[in-house]
């Protein structure tokens, strides 16, 4: 995750980040091309051996959320991949979301 405090300084590496992001798009869309992944990529690859599916916890927000017809809703948001807390702005897997002003969180 990327946080950028109020002095504007990055901290998390986002150049591996962005450089990281590209390639899973690009795969991605060779994907939804109907290609499959380049022999290449796949003998290069590391063996993993007896692989199975498995969660992990990822950096995420809960708040409240008022919803188009005025209710409030309590959500829990995909990864967080960028804050700026003073500046009131997050952005996770799926969008940008406005942050109502609050004390920063302790890390």
């Amino acid at each position: 995750m990327i946080r950028i405090d109020r002095r504007r300084h990055i901290h998390g590496d986002l150049t591996t980040t962005i450089a990281c992001l590209a390639a899973l798009q690009a795969d991605l869309t060779l994907l939804a091309e109907g290609n499959a992944p380049p022999m290449s990529n796949l003998t290069e690859a590391p063996v993993l051996l007896g692989g199975a599916l498995a969660d992990r916890k990822v950096p995420c927000l809960v708040g409240h959320l008022t919803l188009d017809n005025g209710v409030t809703q309590l959500v829990q948001t995909q990864q967080l991949w960028a804050v700026n807390w003073d500046a009131g702005w997050a952005r996770t897997l799926d969008r940008f979301y406005r942050l109502a002003p609050r004390s920063a969180p302790s890390r």
